[in-house]
C-alpha cells in the first residue's frame, strides 16, 4: 500500500513538472499577428494612411497606396518598424507610426465544456476564464456552477478596468507633459502601488515615452523644414530688391540723356531717332522694374504662408494633443465611476460562489491541452487553468477520471487565484466537511 502510494504521489509531481514547465513556455511567448487579427494603425499627419486594417489569409495588410505590407509572425512592435521601413522608402519623409492590436484572433475551446465553440479573445483571459465562457464544465460529478462563472467573468472585467485605468493615467501624464511642450514626463502619482503591476507599468511608460519622444521629434523637424526655407526667400528678396535699385539709377540716367537730346534738338543739333532709342530703352527699364516688383511682391506672400504654416502646424499639433487628454480624461472618468461598482459585484459573486466544488478538484480530474502557433509551428501542451492564453489558442478539455470528494477535505473558494490574478485584498471564505455535513460562515 506504501509502494503504491509513493508511485502515486510521483506521478503527480510528474504532472506537475509538465504543467510548470508549459506554463513558463507560454508566458514567456509575445503576441504575434497572425491572419484574422484586426489592427489600428495611426501614421502621425496622414489620416488617409490611418484607420483599422485586418490581417489576411497571406498575412497582409493593404495599406492605401502602399499596398501590402506582410506582418504575419510579427509583434506589434516589429509590425511597426516594418510599416515606417517601408513608408520611409519613397512615400513619406520620417514618418511616424503607432500600432494597436484592436480585435485579436478569438480563442476556440472545445472537449468537455457545456458550449464549445469560438470566443472572442480578451487581454488577460486565462484557461478557466475560457471554461466559463463556454458555460463551464460538461456534466460530471464536479460540474462548474453558474456562480463561479459569474465570479470568473466579474473578476475578469476588474482586472481589465484596472489595467485601463492605468493605462489611461499615464497616457494623461504624457499628454499634460506634451502640452506644455516637456520632452519627458513622471508616472502619475495616482497609480496603485502593486508589485505584480510594475512590468505592466514600465512597459506602458515605456511605451508612452517613445510617443512622446517620436511625436516631439516629428513636430520639430516639421518646424524645422518650414523655417529653413525662409532665408532662402528673404535672400532671393533681398536681391530682387537691388537689382530694381540698379534698374531706377539706370533708368535716371535714360531720362538725364534723353533732356539733353531734347535740349540738342532746339538747337537743331540731335536726331528724332536717338530720342526714340532712348525712350525704348526707358521703357524695356521701366517695364523690368515693374517685374521685379511683382517679383518681390509674390516672395514677400510666399515668407507670409510660410509664417502661417508654421502657426498652423503648431495649432494643429496643440489641437489634437487637447482632443486626446480630453478623450482620455473622459475615458478615464468612465472608468472611475463603473470600477467600485465592478468591484462590488465581484465580492458578491465570489460569496456565491463560495460554497462550489474546489477549482483544484476540478483540475484533477481533467486534463488541459491548449494547441497554439509558434514561429509557424504548431504546439500542443499540457497546461493549468491559470495558465494565460493568446489569441488563436485552442483549448482541449479532456476529461481524465473523476474522483469523489473525500469528507474531512477542506474546500476554498477562489480567493487565492483572485489575489494572484488581480491584486485584490479580500477576505477568505471557508467550507469545511466535518461528519457528512459542510461547516463554516459560508456554507448555506
Amino acid at each position: 500500500m506504501r509502494i503504491a502510494r509513493l508511485i502515486a504521489l510521483s506521478i503527480l509531481l510528474a504532472f506537475a513538472a509538465i504543467i510548470s514547465s508549459a506554463q513558463v513556455l507560454l508566458a514567456s511567448g509575445t503576441t504575434r499577428l497572425a491572419p484574422g487579427d484586426r489592427v489600428t494603425i495611426a501614421v502621425f499627419g496622414q489620416a488617409d494612411l490611418s484607420g483599422v486594417f485586418q490581417v489576411d489569409g497571406d498575412g497582409n495588410i493593404e495599406l492605401p497606396v502602399v499596398g501590402a505590407i506582410a506582418v504575419g509572425q510579427l509583434s506589434v512592435k516589429e509590425c511597426e518598424a516594418r510599416i515606417v521601413e517601408r513608408l520611409a522608402n519613397g512615400y513619406i519623409r520620417q514618418p511616424v507610426v503607432s500600432v494597436r492590436l484592436t480585435e485579436p484572433r478569438p480563442i476556440f475551446i472545445l472537449g468537455d465544456v457545456r458550449s464549445p465553440g469560438s470566443f472572442p479573445f480578451r487581454h488577460g483571459s486565462s484557461v478557466l476564464s475560457a471554461i466559463a465562457l463556454a458555460g463551464g464544465y460538461a456534466g460530471g460529478e464536479l460540474p462548474v456552477t453558474v456562480a463561479v462563472a459569474d465570479y470568473v467573468n466579474a473578476d475578469e472585467r476588474v482586472r481589465t478596468l484596472e489595467g485601463t485605468r492605468r493605462n489611461l493615467l499615464i497616457r494623461v501624464a504624457r499628454l499634460e507633459a506634451q502640452r506644455e511642450g516637456k520632452t519627458t514626463f513622471e508616472a502619475p502619482a495616482t497609480l496603485e502601488a502593486d508589485d505584480r503591476a510594475a512590468s505592466v507599468i514600465a512597459a506602458a511608460m515605456a511605451n508612452e515615452s517613445q510617443m512622446l519622444e517620436a511625436q516631439t521629434r516629428a513636430l520639430q523637424k516639421e518646424l524645422e523644414l518650414l523655417r529653413g526655407q525662409k532665408p532662402r526667400l528673404e535672400g532671393a528678396a533681398d536681391a530682387v530688391e537691388k537689382q530694381i535699385a540698379a534698374e531706377k539709377r539706370q533708368f535716371e540716367l535714360v531720362q538725364s540723356q534723353l533732356n539733353d537730346v531734347a535740349k540738342l534738338q532746339t538747337m537743331g543739333l540731335a536726331r528724332r531717332t536717338t530720342e526714340v532709342a532712348l525712350q525704348r530703352e526707358q521703357a524695356v527699364l521701366d517695364s523690368n522694374i515693374s517685374r521685379y516688383r511683382s517679383e518681390l511682391a509674390r516672395l514677400d506672400v510666399t515668407v507670409g504662408d510660410i509664417d502661417i504654416r508654421i502657426q498652423d502646424t503648431q495649432n494643429n499639433y496643440e489641437r489634437r494633443i487637447l482632443g486626446e487628454l480630453q478623450d482620455a480624461r473622459t475615458r478615464l472618468q468612465e472608468i472611475d465611476a463603473s470600477l467600485p461598482s465592478a468591484r462590488e459585484v465581484r465580492e458578491l459573486r465570489l460569496q456565491q460562489a463560495g460554497n462550489t466544488t474546489a477549482f483544484d478538484a476540478l483540475a484533477a480530474s481533467r486534463r488541459i491541452v491548449v494547441t497554439r502557433t509558434i514561429n509557424n509551428e504548431v504546439k500542443q501542451m499540457d497546461v493549468a487553468e491559470d495558465t494565460l492564453l493568446e489569441p488563436g489558442d485552442v483549448v482541449d478539455i479532456k476529461k481524465v477520471r473523476t474522483r469523489e470528494r473525500a469528507k474531512g477535505a477542506s474546500i476554498e473558494a477562489p480567493r487565492e487565484r483572485a489575489q494572484a490574478n488581480a491584486g485584490s485584498r479580500v477576505l477568505t471564505t471557508t467550507c469545511t466537511w466535518a461528519n457528512g455535513r459542510r461547516t463554516g460562515a459560508a456554507c448555506v
